[in-house]
């Protein structure tokens, strides 16, 4: 098991807060991402948003962050996400893998 996140809250075009995870295995233990890359992934009805997130700190916790990008809070909804980290050799580790994660995207009132 990989968990990191299940849902995250934000408004209409909004940038901040950062989306902040873990990677966390079966027993809640951190995976080390050391040497590994991360990619963000949000399905919009429309399109698929890809952006390069980051290890947040020391890479054996675990911790990663993805700064929004103008553009990819612009449609209000509920929509899947997921982070996929991958390591030395190509090997890829997505999280979370029980589910799909879900961005939460408020819509403005003006």
């Amino acid at each position: 098991m990989v968990d990191i996140i299940r849902t995250f809250y934000i408004k209409q075009n909004d940038l901040l807060p950062e989306l902040r995870g873990q990677f966390l295995d079966a027993t809640e233990q951190p995976i080390d991402l050391t040497g590994a890359t991360l990619e963000f992934h949000m399905k919009r009805p429309a399109d698929l948003v890809l952006g390069s997130a980051v290890i947040d700190g020391d890479p054996t916790l675990g911790r990663f962050r993805y700064a929004w990008s103008p553009g990819d809070t612009q449609v209000a909804g509920r929509f899947p996400f997921e982070i996929q980290a991958t390591f030395s050799g190509g090997r890829p580790l997505t999280g979370p893998n029980k589910f799909h994660g879900t961005i939460v995207i408020y819509p403005e009132i003006a």
